[in-house]
């Protein structure tokens, strides 16, 4: 949280084939609306103005001081919200979560989709008993967020929890 009084989110789920977006108030766990569309693939610039769309769509101006949380497929740069390996190619090596911020005149938090769901899993889900959970994403990529005492563990370059695709040769064949 930055300290404002913020009690409105909106999460959206950003994936290869599908978008999702809800919106809770005050109780994170209280959707109090839904909306799920097919992810436009045609380019970066389109992709963006997708997402504003929907966004807009829930009439934000109603909200009470929004926020944005983004899962994104690929490998997720905590500094600037930058994404590399997605299976979107169109948002490789873009400035992602500064550009969607600057559209949308709010704050927006990117982080890695498999991270996301890892921790929902293990604060709110199936792992909320355990001490160590590992959330597997399969769908159009697919990914791993491991988490540890509650806590997102990413370990030294990011990458704990992910088996889906890693660079083991920068040398080697390209990829996303």
């Amino acid at each position: 949280q930055d300290g404002r009084t913020q009690m409105d989110r909106i999460g959206i789920d950003l994936g290869g084939t599908k978008i999702e977006l809800i919106v809770t108030h005050k109780n994170p766990m209280d959707v109090i609306h839904r909306v799920r569309v097919e992810t436009k693939r045609t380019g970066y610039p389109e992709l963006l103005d997708q997402l504003v769309d929907l966004v807009q769509s829930v009439s934000p101006k109603t909200l009470e001081n929004p926020s944005i949380g983004l899962g994104a497929p690929g490998f997720v740069d905590p500094s600037d919200g930058s994404i590399g390996s997605s299976n979107l190619k169109s948002l490789n090596f873009k400035p992602f979560q500064k550009d969607l911020q600057n559209r949308l005149g709010m704050p927006v938090k990117v982080v890695n989709d498999a991270n996301c769901f890892a921790l929902s899993e293990a604060l709110h889900g199936a792992g909320k008993e355990y001490r160590m959970v590992l959330g597997i994403i399969l769908g159009t990529g697919m990914g791993g967020g491991l988490v540890l005492d509650g806590k997102l563990w990413s370990g030294s370059q990011g990458i704990a929890g992910e088996w889906g695709h890693a660079t083991v040769n920068p040398d080697g064949p390209e990829c996303y």
